[in-house]
């Protein structure tokens, strides 16, 4: 059974969705925004800021999940990656990246994602990424199994490196010849898609919170591993990150 958490972040995303496929065709206001490095990003390429785009889509989706969430959960601190953050003594963390991936959105690319996360003293409990396009919900809840719709998740049992289909850093490739390295945008999709064994592992030297956290339970219900590059498990204060179907997680570690 589902918890109230859940069906309120599924509740929420799907609105979010909904918005994000009202416009996919004919995004307005879109523009440039300055991403600085915070509590839910991690600096890019070693830089403090970086440009990103934005539309006024982006807003909007924040703007109607928070207003969800903080309806259900007043207590509860919300922390979305385009408002102002709602800020509380609660234990409990709401992360919102109302569009995964919006350079795939804004190019009209069927490639993004609504990724919902809710923590407890800094560990993810609960995930929510919802496909819009393709009408996929991955979700999960810490010991309760992940699903993509009614369909329970599984990861991969791919176990040699050479052969695995994921998204390396360079020097994963200088240790191994992987032949099946692909890059596709949207990077809470692409941990979901590991929960869901179509991606064999992950690998980012920076962390975002408002993307990431999502999926690590989708992850870890479905049988795989999410770490930092110290092999530690990955919370709020997290850096870097390691995502595989588990088989291949020694292997990377080592190779870092």
């Amino acid at each position: 059974m589902q918890s109230k958490y859940l069906q309120i972040a599924i509740r929420a995303v799907k609105v979010g969705g909904k918005l994000a496929m009202k416009y996919f065709d004919n995004p307005p206001n879109v523009r440039t925004k300055i991403m600085k490095a915070d509590a839910g990003k991690s600096p890019r390429d070693g830089n403090k800021s970086w440009p990103e785009p934005l539309s006024d889509v982006d807003v909007q989706i924040e703007e109607k999940i928070k207003k969800i969430i903080t309806k259900h959960f007043p207590s509860h601190n919300f922390k979305g990656e385009e408002t102002k953050h709602c800020i509380t003594s609660s234990n409990y963390t709401w992360f919102l990246d109302p569009i995964s991936s919006s350079t795939n959105y804004l190019h009209h690319t069927p490639h993004f994602a609504v990724s919902l996360s809710l923590t407890k003293n800094r560990l993810p409990i609960l995930g929510v990424v919802l496909d819009p396009f393709y009408n996929e919900l991955f979700y999960a809840e810490k010991n309760c199994s992940a699903y993509l719709g009614k369909q329970k998740l599984k990861v991969s049992s791919c176990s040699n490196l050479e052969q695995a289909f994921g998204l390396p850093l360079k020097k994963i490739r200088a240790c191994f010849d992987i032949y099946n390295e692909r890059h596709i945008g949207s990077s809470a999709l692409n941990l979901a898609w590991i929960a869901a064994g179509r991606l064999d592992f992950f690998v980012a030297d920076r962390v975002d919170l408002y993307s990431q956290l999502g999926p690590v339970v989708l992850i870890q219900e479905a049988g795989g591993k999410m770490t930092d590059f110290a092999g530690k498990n990955l919370t709020t204060d997290s850096k870097t990150i390691i995502a595989s179907n588990g088989h291949l997680h020694k292997k990377i570690l080592k190779s870092l």
